[in-house]
């Protein structure tokens, strides 16, 4: 391992970060123009800017135009770390970002066992739901009121749903992780 700054000079490798944080606060302005962003522009650059450190400035610009022409919302640190590597493997920035607990729904939702069936998979899946927040509670406290539990659950659901709401609007353009589940399905108004 070297030090940057014998070999550098601290000048220039603040330099650096000078132009990542002129390029994160370009993207603030850009996600600003577009969304509504929880932070000001200081706290943003200044977290983002470390963040995004070993990124550079043509790197973070790609990303944050990809974002603003893709994404209904501003994309969070690390789904931008995502999207950057990416760029950077030459993986298609347009790849859907799941977690696992998304690839099991998936799994789940396509499976052969439970085609045609919306109503029961919808019911069974709450079922699985509420047994399986019970159980994560029972495993690390007993003393949590069964109303924090119902709660949270109620929260989670709440989330999820928005969430579904926004995979279905992809899915109706064509993009998404979700959009072979929704093909062919009528859209929930709002």
């Amino acid at each position: 391992m070297f030090d940057d700054d014998a070999m550098f000079g601290s000048e220039c490798r603040e330099g650096l970060r000078a132009e990542v944080k002129f390029a994160v606060a370009a993207t603030y302005e850009k996600f600003a123009a577009t969304w509504e962003i929880p932070v000001g522009k200081l706290q943003f650059v200044d977290t983002w800017s470390r963040g995004l450190s070993d990124f550079t400035v043509t790197e973070i610009n790609a990303v944050a135009d990809f974002c603003i022409k893709e994404l209904r919302s501003p994309p969070t640190l690390g789904q931008y770390f995502v999207l950057g590597n990416r760029l950077r493997d030459g993986t298609p920035l347009s790849e859907p970002m799941v977690s696992p607990q998304e690839r099991m729904a998936y799994r789940i939702l396509t499976g052969t066992n439970f085609q045609g069936v919306s109503s029961i998979l919808f019911d069974a899946c709450l079922i699985a739901a509420s047994i399986a927040a019970l159980k994560a509670y029972a495993e690390t406290t007993s003393t949590t009121p069964q109303e924090h539990i119902r709660s949270e659950l109620t929260g989670r659901l709440n989330m999820f749903f928005e969430a579904a709401l926004e995979w279905q609007l992809d899915a109706k353009e064509g993009k998404g992780y979700w959009a072979e589940v929704f093909a062919g399905k009528g859209e929930i108004a709002p």
